[in-house]
């Protein structure tokens, strides 16, 4: 039984890191197609059709997240509040960072200081709400379907 707890907390904590990986991929995919101003048909093709499907993608991912860590597997403390501070941490990343005596020890990450409007700051805040969710829910949640 522990074995098989561990292993769900490992998959939750990969499901999380799949995610971001993504969510960064694509962030970081569309600031160099929108700095090296690519070819037009093939911008109009990736921004009618690659963008939405990632959004898409990054949707479905992250409700299935939620639905695995509040739902499926068994609480962890740990994994929940490994949630809650990293996403926490990567959507107020600028804001620690701009602030001077905490900015002076962080790195100065690309990515993470274009957080206002990217995926990776919405995944992030969505992982951040898991983690809450799966701290203050109960630990068992009572379908009222059937």
């Amino acid at each position: 039984m522990n074995r098989i707890r561990n292993d769900y907390t490992i998959l939750s904590i990969i499901g999380a890191i799949v995610i971001l990986g993504i969510a960064w991929i694509h962030d970081a995919a569309s600031r160099f197609y929108n700095l090296n101003n690519m070819e037009l048909y093939l911008l109009n093709f990736i921004s009618l059709w690659v963008y939405p499907l990632i959004a898409l993608l990054l949707a479905a991912a992250l409700l299935i997240l939620a639905w695995f860590v509040l739902i499926y597997a068994p609480r962890n403390i740990w994994t929940s509040l490994l949630f809650l501070i990293t996403g926490l941490f990567i959507r107020f990343y600028l804001a620690i960072y701009l602030t001077p005596p905490l900015g002076l020890w962080l790195p100065s990450i690309d990515i993470l200081l274009n957080t206002t409007i990217s995926y990776l700051s919405s995944s992030s805040s969505f992982i951040a709400m898991i983690g809450l969710f799966a701290i203050i829910l109960p630990k068992k949640i009572v379908c009222g379907c059937g």
